[in-house]
């Protein structure tokens, strides 16, 4: 698959209590293809697992309620086959949790995250 092709229809979950960012995040993946939910807060974001089955997470470590905790869930906790980006303005903030492969800082390069959240779904799969 080339750069230009997009993979299957993916569900996305966007969580990020910036309503600028997280509009963003979901017109771009939209327009690539995908489906999107999006959420401003983590109560919200866990109803959407439930509700909507995502396939990949993209989540605020600053968002209310526990951002960090909330990705735990998402990224180690089997409930979103892919897995979850942990996304952060303040990536010193997080400790030892800094180092992690799927902590990605802001901010980033747009289609470089799309490109990242695909492959993601693409070596989940069997």
């Amino acid at each position: 698959m080339n750069a230009s092709e997009s993979p299957r229809v993916l569900r996305v979950l966007v969580a990020d209590d910036d309503p600028s960012l997280r509009l963003a995040l979901t017109m771009i993946l939209e327009r690539r293809g995908h489906a999107v939910v999006a959420a401003a807060d983590t109560d919200t974001a866990r109803a959407h697992l439930e509700t909507d089955r995502p396939d990949v997470a993209l989540v605020d470590a600053g968002m209310p309620r526990n951002g960090v905790a909330f990705w735990e869930e998402c990224d180690a906790g089997g409930r979103i086959p892919a897995g979850a980006l942990l996304l952060t303005g303040d990536v010193g903030a997080l400790g030892e949790l800094a180092h992690h492969p799927r902590v990605l800082e802001k901010p980033f390069d747009f289609p470089g995250l799309v490109e990242r959240v695909e492959r993601m779904v693409r070596e989940s799969e069997p």
